[in-house]
């Protein structure tokens, strides 16, 4: 699988920087990354989607998806890759495009 670094989480479309938005979108994103990175997944997916909830810009951010769609393959893999399929659209590079093809492909081989 291939994780978005956590430092490229709170890069956001639209130019926003982390400092002008709410503490507990933030709070909650932060929370995401340390139980995704304590492998509790469970725990990280439902943080992640009401980071995402909480702050819609987080829905069109390439590396919360990535992580999201990660966090949720286990237990959910067709959801996990309907994460990883917006992940492609909105990959900023080749290999950002490459590694999400790489999650797309292992959640659909998870969900069949």
């Amino acid at each position: 699988a291939c994780l978005a670094h956590p430092t490229q989480l709170l890069r956001l479309r639209g130019g926003q920087s982390p400092g002008e938005l709410s503490d507990v979108w933030k709070k909650r994103l932060q929370a995401a990354v340390e139980a995704q990175q304590r492998d509790q997944l469970g725990e990280a997916a439902e943080l992640y989607r009401m980071a995402m909830e909480l702050h819609p810009p987080l829905q069109g951010a390439w590396p919360v998806l990535t992580n999201y769609g990660l966090s949720l393959q286990p237990s959910d893999p067709a959801k996990a890759a309907d994460a990883f399929r917006k992940a492609v659209e909105l990959a900023p590079d080749d290999k950002a495009k490459a590694d999400s093809h790489f999650n797309l492909a292992n959640a659909l081989t998870d969900a069949s």
